[in-house]
């Protein structure tokens, strides 16, 4: 999803510990997922690593989608909008979806 507004984006080597918005929990649980630095998330993108997370820890909340996405883009989660958000758990949704149809 092309963002409407980007800060500092942060540089694909800092580890996902220094990205904004992530909480330890969240740290962790990408970290299980094989998630270690920003890099890798970007690789991935947030409504996969987000689908990811809930595939395998099925309490992660939508805030988790929100974080990613706005760690991604160096802004604060509360600057994603309303619009993004209903794209960003649409896709998130489909993406999820699919994943158990495949059999994840």
């Amino acid at each position: 999803m092309p963002p409407n507004e980007t800060g500092n984006l942060p540089d694909d080597h800092l580890p996902i510990t220094r990205l904004r918005n992530l909480g330890s929990v969240s740290m962790r649980q990408l970290a299980e997922i094989g998630v270690t630095n920003v890099g890798e998330l970007r690789a991935l993108g947030s409504v996969t690593a987000y689908a990811s997370l809930k595939l395998r820890f099925p309490r992660t909340s939508l805030n988790a989608l929100y974080a990613i996405e706005a760690g991604l883009r160096g802004v604060h989660w509360q600057r994603v909008t309303p619009d993004e958000k209903t794209i960003l758990r649409k896709a998130a949704i489909k993406a999820i979806a699919s994943a158990r149809q495949r059999g994840f």
